[in-house]
């Protein structure tokens, strides 16, 4: 993608309407298929689909995964719980609609940057899924997250996702790190060491979470690899997606 191109797409999704919305890949062969749900990033100012949305799900399909990518509230619309709430309705309509998708009962959250902040809170009991009433992820795919609101966070995010309830408590409830339970679902997770935009200390305090709690996970910690790097080709990290989907589907029927 040329410059020019990355830059009218990011321009087009800054200024898409500031309300839910579902983009689908389905995979037409009348077979059925898990699915994914994509939360694309974009510090919840806007959702960066045009890099972290549409290859991804692109990709998934290659690998026989139904996807639907997240347009969740933003801005000053992204105060919690919004995006959670928009992720869950969702899935619900999605879960409505599974013969018609041609779904299985098996699925994966995945989440880039921001939207892996989003994506791990779905992917808890106490403020996601459970709340909703929503069967649980198979997987959670959380790629160069925002994990932690404490410092050093991604001002962004927090500004957005707190809004005026920017106080010790929230800022406590709405950081992974110190919110997994045991029942969390297996994680697959990765960024970069020198990572200019989210500090991948959140990451290394996942980490430190996930093995004190038993969770089964797999963390990549790669050297060079820069923040938006999507789908990562021509990286270190090219074959993220293939890796974290034989993760997600390794113990499947």
């Amino acid at each position: 993608m040329s410059k020019l191109s990355y830059n009218l797409l990011r321009i087009r999704d800054s200024y898409r309407p500031n309300r839910l919305s579902v983009k689908k890949f389905i995979i037409k062969d009348d077979k059925k298929h898990p699915f994914a749900i994509i939360c694309p990033g974009g510090g919840y100012y806007m959702n960066a689909a045009f890099v972290e949305g549409d290859d991804y799900a692109k990709e998934l399909n290659k690998l026989g995964i139904n996807c639907f990518i997240i347009y969740y509230r933003v801005r000053e619309k992204a105060y919690f719980p919004n995006p959670v709430d928009d992720v869950a309705k969702a899935l619900k309509c999605i879960l409505e609609k599974k013969e018609k998708y041609n779904l299985v009962d098996n699925y994966a959250i995945f989440g880039s940057s921001a939207g892996g902040h989003l994506a791990g809170m779905f992917a808890r009991d106490d403020i996601g899924y459970k709340k909703y009433n929503l069967p649980k992820p198979n997987a959670a795919v959380l790629v160069y997250p925002v994990v932690t609101l404490y410092p050093p966070t991604h001002e962004g995010t927090k500004r957005y996702i707190l809004g005026k309830n920017n106080n010790e408590e929230m800022i406590e409830l709405l950081s992974l790190e110190k919110n997994i339970t045991k029942d969390y679902p297996k994680t697959y997770f990765m960024c970069g060491k020198k990572d200019s935009a989210v500090n991948p200390i959140g990451s290394l305090k996942l980490k430190q979470a996930f093995d004190e709690k038993g969770i089964e996970h797999i963390f990549r910690y790669y050297d060079n690899l820069p923040h938006g790097a999507g789908i990562a080709k021509g990286t270190e990290a090219e074959n993220w997606i293939k890796e974290a989907v034989g993760f997600w589907l390794k113990d499947s029927d």
